[in-house]
C-alpha cells in the first residue's frame, strides 16, 4: 500500500509548492466554503487510506457484472 501511496503523496507535495493550485482552491471558495480545507487536508486524506477501504471500494467499482471483457484475436503473420 505504501508503494502505490507514495507517488500520490509526491504529487500532492509538489501540488501544493504550486501557487496555481492554491489559486484554483481559493477560486473553488466561491461555490464551496471548504474548498481551502479540503486542499489542505489532501495529504492526510490520502495517507489515511487503508486496505480495508481499497478493498470495499474494488467490491463496488470492480465487480464482475460491470466488466468489459474483449477478445483479441488475429491471424499469424506471413
Amino acid at each position: 500500500l505504501a508503494r502505490a501511496v507514495q507517488p500520490l503523496v509526491a504529487a500532492v507535495d509538489q501540488d501544493m509548492q504550486e501557487k496555481g493550485f492554491w489559486l484554483a482552491a481559493m477560486c473553488d471558495c466561491q461555490e464551496h466554503a471548504d474548498a481551502l480545507d479540503v486542499a489542505r487536508k489532501r495529504k492526510a486524506d490520502i495517507l489515511a487510506i487503508n486496505k480495508a477501504e481499497i478493498e470495499v471500494w474494488a467490491k463496488e467499482y470492480l465487480s464482475s457484472d460491470k466488466a468489459t471483457i474483449i477478445n483479441v484475436t488475429g491471424t499469424p503473420e506471413k
